[in-house]
């Protein structure tokens, strides 16, 4: 039973070097993109001219807008596949970006690993919080996608609260790359 234990922790421990090592990546990359509602094929890449702490919580603004095709509603990404958020304004030259983790969100998403549903709420800054029925088939390392067959990456389980006495576990989940260092948008 003990070497069980030891394992799950090292198990624990890769994820979560796994977890730094994506989001060290996505830095290197350095840019998120603006996916257009018109044409989900264009993406664009904007500088981030301000994000939190000088911008309310799990907002972004972006030194670009209409004149750079950008449209409100359009997706927002981290790198090729991470799903961030979504144009919440635009204007001429410039737009806002609400991240999904904001603390006003709450949507479905899917467990890759098994394409069961699942609804999150955004717990700001980056993370969520997710309530299921203890029986539920979840893991920490388990990548949530959104809804649709594109599979965009929107989160990650790095943690599972399962103390409580009564029938539900409290999950946890974060965004799996550092957002708040990235210094492009597209």
């Amino acid at each position: 039973m003990g070497r069980i234990q030891a394992l799950d922790s090292e198990v624990y421990d890769l994820q979560l070097k796994n977890m730094e090592l994506m989001t060290q990546v996505t830095g290197l990359q350095g840019q998120l993109s603006v996916e257009q509602v018109q044409n989900g094929k264009n993406r664009i890449t904007v500088k981030v001219l301000s994000k939190p702490p000088y911008t309310p919580f799990d907002i972004f603004m972006l030194d670009g807008g209409t004149d750079q095709g950008i449209s409100l509603g359009a997706n927002v990404y981290i790198g090729t596949n991470t799903l961030i958020g979504t144009v919440s304004k635009v204007e001429k030259s410039h737009a806002e970006v609400t991240l999904f983790s904001s603390g006003s969100s709450t949507f479905e998403t899917r467990l890759l690993r098994t394409g069961e549903t699942i609804l999150i709420h955004g717990d700001g800054g980056g993370s969520f919080s997710i309530v299921l029925p203890k029986d539920f088939d979840i893991k920490v390392g388990d990548t949530l996608v959104d809804g649709a067959k594109s599979q965009h990456i929107i989160t990650q389980i790095y943690s599972i609260d399962e103390s409580s006495q009564g029938s539900f576990k409290k999950v946890y989940a974060r965004i799996p790359v550092n957002v708040f260092r990235s210094e492009w948008v597209g």
